[in-house]
């Protein structure tokens, strides 16, 4: 779950998306890999390293053709998280290396 400006900047990107009449599906592959993991003083505050390896197809959602993909990719990043009543939520992602580009399919 996305708080504050992740939470903007994901919802920008799917209304981008829709704007171009596309729809996106990210599947996992293998193993989300965890380094290091701090946690604050208060334990309400948490960054973690994390590389995720995934694979991603965007598709018409007019037609279900897939227009655009990416190959696998591992992509390191940090994750910022602050814990609330119902569990944690992610408030920023920093990634550590550039965002793929995919592909006509």
């Amino acid at each position: 779950i996305f708080i504050g400006d992740e939470l903007i900047t994901e919802q920008s990107y799917v209304v981008n998306l829709q704007q171009q009449a596309l729809f996106e599906v990210i599947t996992p592959v293998g193993n989300l890999r965890y380094g290091n993991i701090q946690v604050s003083p208060d334990g309400r505050l948490a960054r973690a390293e994390i590389a995720l390896t995934y694979q991603a197809v965007q598709s018409s959602t007019i037609t279900r053709q897939c227009v655009v993909q990416t190959s696998l990719v591992a992509l390191p990043m940090l994750v910022d998280l602050q814990l609330f009543q119902d569990g944690w939520k992610v408030g920023k992602i920093t990634y550590e290396a550039p965002l793929p580009v995919g592909s006509p399919c």
